[in-house]
């Protein structure tokens, strides 16, 4: 080969070369996603039934196919259902709670119990046991209350009373005061309990019924004098001298207030005694303090 031919090839060479290392940019389309075809709807099949008419010609009367009564529809029967049974049962007597059942008084009439809890008349699905419970313990005749719901409009209810111990005439004003003081109007007949008499208004009647009106020591007080002094006279009671008597032989005995009261007994009987031994009679006997104590002529 001669040297122009060898020139002529190592340019077309070269030109070769850089012909491949240029790179021709071309401009990206976007790829265009094909959409799929939206799949064809299926056409609810309608059915119908025929009906003769008295001509002879026959109507064909469109009905719904099976496949309208779906899972909505099943759901809606039964929805409508259960409000039906729930109507039907709010109106049913036999949800409707009659007469309570009382047990456990002794003292307050059940016709009062019934009366404070309100149940009568009511439906069994709206009474809450705990809260006619907690209603009736709030009267101060009833310590605790258990109501309870039966089958299908019974109504327990089970108490348990604060018995009274004295009746106190409270300045004209009749009290039955149980032992821990709490006072509440008196419930029936008097059954054999002890009577004192105040002169004066002293109970301490509170805006909250179960809340003591009298110290329960008090009613100690009155209970052990009662006891130990055998006499039918009704015990009387002011706020100078406490609880008095008056005994057999018309002596006017003062024991003042809850403090040393076996004491104070003790020594009015000593005292009683000794009086009666010696044919002497007093008008006034004080064991109020049982380190002075005194009687006294009039």
């Amino acid at each position: 080969m001669t040297l122009e031919g060898r020139v002529l090839d190592q340019q077309t060479r070269a030109d070769r070369v850089r012909s491949r290392r240029v790179r021709v940019q071309r401009p990206v389309e976007p790829v265009k996603r094909k959409r799929k075809a939206n799949p064809k709807r299926r056409t609810r099949r309608r059915s119908g039934f025929a009906v003769a008419t008295p001509r002879g010609a026959e109507i064909r009367i469109p009905s719904l196919g099976l496949r309208a009564f779906g899972a909505r529809w099943m759901s809606l029967i039964l929805l409508a259902g259960s409000l039906a049974l729930l109507v039907s049962a709010l109106g049913s007597p036999s949800f409707v709670v009659g007469t309570a059942e009382v047990g456990g008084n002794s003292f307050v009439p059940a016709s009062q119990i019934r009366s404070a809890a309100g149940v009568e008349g009511a439906l069994v699905f709206a009474i809450n046991p705990e809260a006619i419970a907690a209603k009736l313990e709030l009267l101060p005749e009833i310590r605790t209350a258990d109501v309870s719901i039966g089958w299908t409009n019974e109504i327990s209810i089970q108490v348990t009373e604060r018995p009274p111990m004295v009746a106190w005439n409270d300045g004209g004003r009749l009290w039955w005061i149980g032992a821990e003081g709490i006072a509440y109007s008196p419930q029936g007949e008097d059954p054999g309990l002890i009577r004192v008499e105040a002169v004066e208004p002293y109970l301490d009647i509170q805006t909250d019924p179960t809340l003591p009106a009298l110290s329960a020591d008090l009613v100690d007080t009155a209970v052990a004098l009662k006891a130990a002094l055998p006499t039918d006279a009704a015990l009387t009671f002011d706020a100078v001298h406490g609880f008095a008597i008056e005994d057999e032989r018309g002596t006017q005995v003062y024991f003042g207030f809850s403090e040393d009261i076996d004491s104070k007994i003790l020594i009015y009987q000593a005292i009683s005694a000794a009086l009666e031994e010696r044919g002497q009679a007093v008008s006034v006997i004080s064991v109020e303090d049982v380190r002075a104590p005194y009687y006294r002529w009039e």
